[in-house]
């Protein structure tokens, strides 16, 4: 059956042992390696989600595939202190240029064969991109991708709204601005807020569980609504940029988006063109407060703005 993906696992799968990254990727590394010319997007969809594949097409059909677009609801509560920024593993899309090349980095071999020192220290933080057991796989995604110079697109519409969601419908639109939310760490100040929390052709809603599934049938026929019915239209998106956030972050990052407050040494990172999968912290230098391949990297300073009140600004980073 086509429809199901038989894959060979060295751990073992159930949910009480939750090794879903093992899952994750090899499900793109099989898809990248079998189907890469089938299609020019691939999703990766919770089965407790609600997809529409017509407003996903209204919007992707905007950007070249064969690019490496890395698209989802980005969150970075784990940025600062472990460089990660990721999509949510609700629903997230890859463009066929971005599985090409994540395809040959989970067969090389600091991916599938890390040595002893980076396997322990990999299991136990799940923050490298490798092999290994466990959960975590969206983060864990962002990390490889961010290895290799891709990073979160930003989704957002022109009104910084979201067209992917980590939650239910319901809930998102009653949801208010909390800065401290893991959601919201470091969202754009003018990101939109209950009502207007959601483009107005949504692409996915989460956390469909048991009876909840019932709902489906009427997003179903809220949202996978044809283009032209009732003057529907999908209007072209701001430009292509990475993941938006707020301006007045409180640590420092570099061009590239690396966290110069990362405890993660080890961890893959990208350095610029030519600097792909550099080692973070562990080179050379004794010098804990830069990455041996940046010493003389220009850094972006911030400052610490918590007093700064949610306005309607429209400056981005």
């Amino acid at each position: 059956d086509l429809r199901f993906l038989r894959l060979n696992m060295e751990q073992p799968q159930s949910e009480d042992w939750r090794n879903i990254w093992e899952k994750s990727w090899k499900m793109w590394h099989h898809v990248g390696t079998h189907h890469i010319n089938d299609s020019e997007w691939f999703l990766k969809i919770d089965d407790d989600t609600f997809f529409s594949p017509i407003n996903f097409k209204g919007f992707a059909r905007y950007y070249n595939p064969n690019k490496a677009f890395y698209m989802g609801n980005t969150l970075m509560h784990l940025w600062r202190t472990r460089n990660i920024v990721f999509n949510s593993g609700s629903c997230y899309a890859l463009s066929r240029g971005a599985l090409k090349r994540v395809v040959k980095l989970f067969e090389s071999d600091t991916f599938a064969r890390p040595d002893p020192a980076r396997q322990k220290r990999g299991a136990a933080c799940k923050c490298l991109c490798m092999d290994r057991a466990g959960a975590f796989e969206d983060p864990s995604m962002g990390v490889c991708l961010h290895s290799i110079g891709i990073d979160p697109t930003s989704t957002m519409d022109k009104y910084y709204r979201e067209r992917f969601s980590p939650f239910r419908e319901d809930y998102h639109r009653k949801l208010a601005w909390k800065p401290d939310f893991w959601y919201y760490k470091l969202k754009p100040l003018q990101a939109g807020i209950k009502q207007e929390c959601c483009a107005q052709h949504p692409i996915s809603f989460h956390f469909y569980k048991h009876d909840k599934v019932k709902m489906f049938a009427d997003l179903h026929k809220k949202h996978n609504v044809a283009e032209g019915v009732d003057g529907k239209t999908f209007e072209v998106p701001p430009r292509p940029r990475s993941f938006l956030h707020r301006p007045d972050i409180n640590f420092t990052v570099d061009e590239y988006r690396n966290s110069y407050e990362s405890t993660i040494k080890g961890q893959l990172v990208y350095g610029g063109p030519g600097k792909e999968k550099m080692c973070w912290k562990c080179g050379p230098t004794k010098n804990a407060e830069k990455p041996y391949w940046s010493n003389t990297q220009n850094k972006t300073n911030t400052t610490n703005s918590d007093k700064l009140e949610r306005t309607n600004s429209t400056k981005i980073l």
